[in-house]
This record gives structure tokens, sequence and C-alpha cells, in this order.
């Protein structure tokens, strides 16, 4: 099993928003661009994914995958490449992350307890009130935001843990 990820920013950072679209370009089940290449192309792995958290006063992104431990440099590098792949995102990838993040958050919000679950994440973090801009900050993200996001965050100054079984 092999996480590699990275210290990012706290929910209230305009950047966060940006984390959550390349999430969702990046990891949105079996159509993101980890699980394609890492799983779907290569066979490298069992399960792939993304995970992206934005709290009170911190924030975190990574990468996680269950593979055997000599696939981990070519898992690694395919992680990379999707980095470097993100400097080229077209409009297309964006909105399809964002459709996505817009209809798993409508399938959310349908039931009571993760709505309310959702409002007492954002009294946690501020204010309650904050939900209802969580789309429109993701409606605005922007392919200059990605670029800029991977550039500054996505860099080779990562932590990786890598947890073997006996």
């Amino acid at each position: 099993y092999m996480v590699l990820g990275y210290k990012t920013v706290p929910r209230t950072h305009p950047d966060s928003y940006v984390f959550d679209v390349i999430t969702g370009i990046l990891g949105r089940g079996q159509s993101g661009w980890m699980f394609d290449q890492i799983r779907n192309k290569r066979g490298l792995a069992y399960q792939v994914g993304i995970n992206h958290e934005s709290e009170f006063d911190y924030g975190l992104f990574a990468i996680y995958t269950n593979l055997d431990k000599k696939n981990i440099p070519k898992a690694k590098d395919i992680i990379f490449e999707q980095f470097k792949r993100l400097k080229r995102v077209t409009e297309n990838d964006i909105k399809e992350s964002k459709m996505f993040i817009e209809g798993s958050h409508a399938l959310q919000m349908e039931d009571n307890f993760h709505n309310a679950d959702y409002l007492a994440f954002w009294e946690t973090i501020k204010n309650a009130k904050l939900a209802e801009s969580y789309l429109k900050n993701i409606r605005k993200i922007t392919i200059e935001d990605i670029k800029r996001v991977v550039s500054k965050y996505l860099t080779k100054n990562y932590t990786m843990v890598v947890i073997e079984q006996e």
C-alpha cells in the first residue's frame, strides 16, 4: 500500500476549491486519470484513489494505491506524469470534473444525515452559510487556476508512506 501526498491549504483558502476540481479530474472513480493510467492501462494496482481534505487549519492532497512493492517506482512515475498532464488540462476536463462534483453534491444533499453533516462541517470551519457558496466557488475554477496550483503544490516536495504486508 502506498500513499503519496502533500500538505495543502485550509478550506477557507481559494486554492482548496481548485484541489476539489483536480481531485475530480484525477480521481473520479474508474474514469479518473490516475485509476485509468495505473490500473486500467497498466494493471499495476488493484485500488487507486485520490483524497483531498481541507479543514479549519490544514489541508492535504494524496494519491493512494494498493500495489506490489516492485510497482512503486512505476506508479510514482505515472503519478508525476499525470501532474504534468494537468498543466495541459482542457476546458472539457474541467467541465467533466465540475459536473461530477455537482452531481455527487446533489446526491449527498438528498440524504438528511449527509446534509446535516455538511452544514456542521462548514460551521466548524467558520460558518454554515459558507455551504451555500461551495458550488459557486467550484464553478469559478479555470485552466489557469489548475496550472497555478499544480506548479505551486504538486512538486517533488512530497511525503510518501509505504505499508508492506508480511
